[in-house]
C-alpha cells in the first residue's frame, strides 16, 4: 500500500490546496516503490 498524506495546518487555506499536497505525496511514494508513506 502507497500512502501520502498532508497536514492541513493553515485554517485559511483551501482544503484543495491540502488534498493536491497529499495527492503530488501519493504519487511521489508510487514512484519510489511499494509499500511507501511519504508525507507533504
Amino acid at each position: 500500500v502507497s500512502v501520502g498524506a498532508a497536514v492541513a495546518d493553515d485554517p485559511d487555506e483551501p482544503i484543495a490546496v491540502t488534498i493536491a499536497q497529499a495527492d503530488r505525496a501519493l504519487y511521489d511514494a508510487k514512484r519510489r516503490g511499494r509499500d511507501r508513506v511519504v508525507a507533504a
